[in-house]
């Protein structure tokens, strides 16, 4: 989810640029990334946008770096600062997405690192229902940026600069290392790696 609102339309729109490619037509799925990951080991996925599951059959190239935010109403303690520390949040209720999502397991391993445990108010499948319950004031969160959290009654606040590196995940292009690729999925995979070159 974290990952289509922004990256995948603007890669599209640059593929798309190139006339040869107007014909080729792409099915889209997002989910959470254990459920992507079980898709891609079947081969009903050709490529997957997430974070790097580390398995021998799994291949791909790194993208980029996706940086994590704190979300708070703005009525909140914090909500007058910039940037919050896990030490400032780590005994806040968290409403943080559900125990099979790779965002939420980076965010018990950092909180790990300060010998903390996060305290979980409520668990969603998604974004949308995460800004839900922190505009209800049920507890805060900590997750990427995405429409869902702008305006409304929200503040979002940087992690502060000696932990923001910690609190960013890599974000990589997978495939299967025995997948035999459709020539426009091919295309597209060699696209982006070609762009992710130039960046």
């Amino acid at each position: 989810y974290s990952v289509s609102f922004d990256f995948v339309p603007r890669m599209l729109e640059n593929f798309y640029a190139d006339q040869g490619n107007s014909r080729i037509t792409f099915e889209f799925v997002q989910g959470l990334h254990s459920v992507l990951i079980e898709k891609l080991k079947a081969g009903s996925l050709d490529l997957l946008l997430s974070a790097n599951p580390h398995e021998k059959a799994i291949t791909g190239i790194p993208l980029f770096k996706q940086e994590l935010f704190v979300v708070v109403p703005e009525s909140h303690r914090l909500a007058s600062k910039k940037d919050a520390s896990l030490s400032d949040i780590k005994d806040e209720p968290l409403v943080t997405l559900n125990k099979t999502s790779d965002i939420r397991n980076h965010i018990i391993r950092r909180f790990d690192v300060i010998g903390a445990k996060p305290i979980i108010a409520g668990e969603v499948a998604e974004c949308i229902g995460m800004s839900a319950l922190v505009k209800a004031n049920l507890g805060i969160a900590i997750t990427p940026l995405s429409p869902t959290f702008e305006g409304g009654n929200l503040k979002i606040l940087r992690f502060c600069e000696d932990e923001r590196d910690a609190m960013c995940r890599d974000i990589h292009l997978l495939w299967l290392k025995d997948h035999r690729f459709e020539p426009s999925a091919k295309r597209f995979r060699d696209f982006i790696i070609e762009r992710s070159a130039q960046s």
